[in-house]
């Protein structure tokens, strides 16, 4: 049994997560087992995290897994294996649990979709269908772009992921230029799919229509699909990895970074071709196993999202394909403030203002990145815009999150709304490392400084849904450790918080697999180098190290991988005797080389590096 509530009192047993956000109208997806007779609880859990989460379908395969689908807002997911870890705004989720219920096999977002109908094909691929709300759905060989026209917005979408749900197989949207809803599907011997919902588009696609005219209001739909993966294909003789990649561009910011893809197993050469003038692979070809390197270029791109691929082709064999999604948005409008920025608990309805720039008469404004329908959005100018919160929305201390955003355009920064008293908040460019001070990027395993205020002893720094403990908090600034499960995401969105209910707004970070910075000794992140001279004594200027003598530095953000290590003096790489880290700092012990001379230390772990502003004392 499958579902969602309001409540905290589910009967539980057994639980992979027992309490939920006391936060109010907030619903929370649940999964309960009941044995054959009905008589008492195998197991029950709310399954959501800290997120706003509706389970709405579940199957389970002829092992036992158990196969649920449904939509979530907010951060805070619980995620195993995601094939896509991060969506904004609602998004729907399929996770799969072992057949006794306490562990996840697998769980990913699914973004731009509210996913309602969840089946099984013969081999186990995973069929998903839903409402597809926005046009940041991942597509593969689609019958159609989005339109999601309407009050609604909605367009009907369809998934097949493998068994094993690395893999997006099949991704189609269907829907007219009105409002259209997916509800029921099932899937048939030959694979073939097929679905029920309504729509309400007198243009949806029809073919071989029992009823070819739109009947007006409300009509209810089915289609079949037939799944053309059931063909059978020849395997390429060589390994990719991986066989998709999506990059985001904000217009006005910097392009996208290329992205790798891992050729192996080559027993000959192979050369790449892409589809769209757009979307570049170098080299062009490979003789060995190696990396090809993905790059797009925005500049030829309106708002939207773009797809392509590379066809890879060896010089004997089948080829293989790596296929692209690119969405490109319009800038964010500048969104700066709101009035009131802090209520009292138990305020009646509230008019509040938004200020900023680029505002239009298609500016949606969303609270908790839901979209906001329940009150009239009225446009002052292009600087203003001012909307009527009901009082419910201030009936317990909360932390409400405003964004905006226009057609086309990215979601803008948020600003906070608080409830009862001031929230804790992150400033701009708030979260450094402790060591350098460098900021706009963390590394696991790398210990922060984050400035702000409204800080608490008790508070914790959530890091997309991994928590950790502040070293030390004042009401301005805490220290952390970011934690080493990070490994491998390219961004988390840390939040400082007391609970799921009272905290900052999320402060969408990059994360690179090293962030390496070294400690000096005025605690500033530049000048003379905290370090200890071969006799343990402190390396000072007044107490300079001989050259040829050993070194002891002390960092952070060496990463948690394994990462090759290197320390340059003067521009000299230098003989590394240890280099550890353990609970976030690191220890570098290097040998100073004889030609060094002005000291200069950079540190490099992996391919990133220290700033050069970090020195040591040397005698002449």
């Amino acid at each position: 049994m499958i579902g969602s509530t309001y409540l905290d009192d589910l009967p539980l047993k057994d639980p992979i997560q027992s309490t939920i956000s006391s936060r109010p109208n907030w619903t929370h997806a649940y999964l309960t087992m009941i044995n054959d007779d009905g008589s008492s609880l195998r197991y029950s859990s709310y399954i959501g995290g800290s997120s706003a989460s509706i389970a709405r379908a579940l199957t389970i395969d002829e092992r036992g897994r158990i196969h649920v689908t449904g939509f979530a807002n907010f951060s805070g997911f619980p995620l195993k294996n995601a094939l896509y870890d991060e969506a904004e705004g609602f998004h729907g989720f399929l996770t799969v649990f072992d057949p006794t219920g306490p562990e996840r096999l697998y769980s990913t977002l699914i973004p731009g979709v509210e996913a309602r109908s969840v089946a099984l094909d013969a081999d186990g691929g995973i069929v998903v269908g839903g409402d597809a709300r926005s046009s940041d759905v991942p597509l593969r060989d689609s019958l159609q772009p989005f339109r999601g026209g309407g009050v609604a917005g909605t367009d009907g979408f369809l998934m097949k992921f493998s068994a094993d749900g690395r893999a997006l197989l099949l991704s189609t949207l269907m829907g007219g230029t009105n409002g259209d809803f997916q509800r029921g599907l099932a899937v048939g011997p030959d694979k073939s799919i097929y679905v029920s919902g309504a729509s309400i588009s007198s243009d949806f696609p029809l073919k071989n229509a029992y009823q070819p005219q739109f009947g007006g209001g409300n009509d209810a739909i089915l289609y079949r699909i037939t799944d053309n993966s059931v063909l059978p294909t020849a395997a390429a003789p060589f390994s990719v990895s991986p066989s998709r990649l999506t990059f985001r561009f904000i217009q006005g910011e910097a392009a996208p970074a290329a992205l790798p893809v891992a050729i192996g197993g080559l027993t000959g050469q192979v050369f790449a071709a892409s589809n769209v003038p757009w979307l570049r692979v170098t080299p062009a070809g490979l003789g060995v196993s190696g990396t090809m390197s993905f790059s797009v270029d925005p500049s030829v791109l309106p708002p939207g999202v773009h797809q392509g691929s590379v066809r890879l082709t060896p010089s004997s064999g089948a080829a293989a394909t790596v296929d692209v999604t690119f969405t490109v948005l319009a800038a964010a409008p500048l969104l700066l403030s709101v009035e009131p920025s802090t209520v009292p608990v138990g305020t009646d309805d509230t008019e509040i203002t938004l200020r900023g720039a680029g505002f239009t008469n298609r500016t949606t404004v969303q609270l908790q990145a839901i979209p906001w329908l329940l009150t009239a959005i009225r446009l002052i100018d292009a600087t203003t815009l001012k909307l009527t919160l009901p009082k419910a929305y201030f009936s317990a201390e909360y932390n409400h999150s405003i964004t905006v955003q226009n057609p086309d355009s990215a979601v803008s920064k948020p600003v906070s709304l608080a409830v009862g008293r001031p929230a804790p908040s992150i400033a701009n460019k708030g979260i450094v490392s402790a060591a350098s001070y460098a900021g706009d990027v963390i590394s696991p395993g790398e210990i922060l400084t984050i400035f702000g205020e409204n800080f608490e002893p008790g508070m914790r720094v959530n890091f997309a849904g991994l928590l950790a403990t502040p070293l030390y908090i004042t009401p301005t600034q805490l220290s952390v450790v970011a934690p080493p499960g990070l490994a491998g995401a390219r961004e988390a969105n840390v939040i400082v918080e007391m609970n799921f209910d009272w905290r900052s707004i999320p402060v969408k970070t990059p994360v690179w697999p090293a962030h390496p910075g070294l400690f000096t000794a005025n605690g500033t992140g530049k000048g003379l180098a905290a370090a200890l001279n071969q006799d343990t004594t402190l390396n000072t200027t007044a107490n300079p190290a001989k050259k040829g003598d050993i070194i002891v530095l002390w960092g952070t953000g060496g990463g948690v991988e394994s990462l090759p290590q290197k320390v340059f003096i003067d521009g000299i790489e230098s003989e590394i005797l240890y280099a550890a880290g353990k609970d976030g700092l690191w220890q570098l012990n290097v040998r100073i080389p004889e030609f060094a001379s002005k000291g200069e230390v950079v540190w490099q772990a992996g391919e990133r590096e220290s700033g050069d502003a970090v020195y040591l004392s040397l005698r002449e």
